[in-house]
């Protein structure tokens, strides 16, 4: 199959020999038959389907080409009118060309959020999960800035302990953000069914932080190094409690009853990688969950994505609207997904969005893949 490259090359010389075609027939016929002005559409099938290089030569033949036919030895039209033709024709092309660069720009800007929710559903748990009567239904939105993918991560187990659930967010952004997001998610996968607390388990997932860090020092990857990480671990027991342990995480959110409250450790603890600079022990809180409570748990791009006037999304304030229409969790994910979409509409979203909705045992969540799409 050709490549991109080579349709290029074809139709960016198929163009232009159209475009020198029309110019001879221009110059064999009589002046007052003009036909230089049809290959005008060449430069702009040429913005649409062929590269930047492609799109200036073509437009580039074009002009000479008018210049030629119009301002030449025919002597088709007066000079001054002549200039404003000329004149008009350069702000054609600039704008071609600038519909070009826009165009380049959002397909790649796409095919950033592509891949980065293409990455997602390669290494993350797959969603909705349901296991052991747990439920917990979500969505990813990418990150749309070009190339600053960022490192969201989460997952769930069953273990010997409790039914551990994890959400975290890596500092930074791009492959080293990637790389320490899958190092933490993987300690916390193998630590969840063997350390016996919460802040062992975190204690884990920093060590794995630390040791990828010094790797991607070593190999010089990136300046911008991701130094820390939040998350959020969560355990829930059989007899209807709860333990809870965040490393610098935003609050989430329990929903009972119609009703939201925002649960948030009273000694949250610092991120992860910069537990070091502390020797103060990370520590638990524990609550209790009734059948039908659900939990929402998001990452710092949800709360903090912007519209257009700069404005953050109210996510305390839609929640508590969503709650109190007593929706099932995999409805109220996807109504919280629709939300924050419409939001940042039109925007360059700078962060990752990922939320999880957490049921112990809630209503059956719709399988619609890892992420919302």
């Amino acid at each position: 199959m050709p490549s991109p490259s080579t349709h290029s090359t074809l139709l960016g010389t198929l163009l232009i020999a159209f475009i020198v075609a029309v110019g001879t027939a221009n110059a064999v016929t009589p002046e007052d038959v003009r036909l230089t002005l049809l290959s005008g559409a060449a430069p702009v099938f040429a913005g649409l389907y062929t590269t930047r290089g492609w799109t200036w030569a073509v437009t580039g033949v074009y002009l000479a080409n008018i210049l030629l036919n119009y301002l030449g030895p025919h002597d088709y039209i007066a000079p001054v009118a002549g200039v404003g033709i000329f004149g008009g024709l350069v702000l054609a092309t600039a704008a071609l060309l600038l519909n070009h660069y826009l165009r380049v720009s959002r397909d790649a800007e796409h095919s950033t959020a592509d891949f980065a929710e293409t990455l997602t559903r390669a290494v993350q748990p797959h969603l909705p999960i349901e296991d052991e009567g747990v439920r917990i239904c979500g969505f990813y939105v990418a990150a749309t800035e070009g190339g600053r993918i960022g490192g969201d991560f989460y997952d769930a187990v069953p273990t010997p302990y409790g039914y551990r659930v994890m959400i975290g967010d890596v500092q930074g952004k791009g492959l080293p953000a990637i790389s320490a997001s899958r190092q933490i998610a993987a300690a916390f996968h193998e630590a969840a069914h063997y350390a016996e607390s919460l802040p062992e388990v975190a204690y884990r997932m920093e060590q794995a932080l630390l040791r990828d860090n010094a790797r991607s020092r070593r190999d010089e990857q990136s300046s911008d190094l991701p130094a820390f990480a939040t998350a959020l671990l969560i355990e829930g027991h059989a007899d209807g409690t709860f333990d809870y342990l965040s490393a610098g995480h935003v609050p989430f959110y329990r929903l009972r009853d119609g009703q939201v409250t925002e649960l948030a450790a009273t000694e949250p603890g610092l991120p992860l990688g910069l537990g070091t600079l502390d020797d103060t022990p990370r520590v638990t809180v524990r609550d209790t969950y009734r059948r039908q409570d659900a939990y929402l748990l998001v990452t710092d791009g949800v709360d903090e994505a912007r519209d257009r006037t700069g404005a953050f999304f109210p996510l305390s304030e839609r929640l508590a609207e969503l709650a109190r229409l007593g929706l099932p969790a995999e409805t109220l994910v996807e109504r919280l997904d629709e939300q924050l979409r419409a939001h940042v509409r039109g925007t360059t979203v700078r962060d990752d969005t990922t939320a999880l909705v957490a049921h112990f045992p809630g209503a059956p969540c719709a399988a619609h893949g890892p992420t919302s799409p």
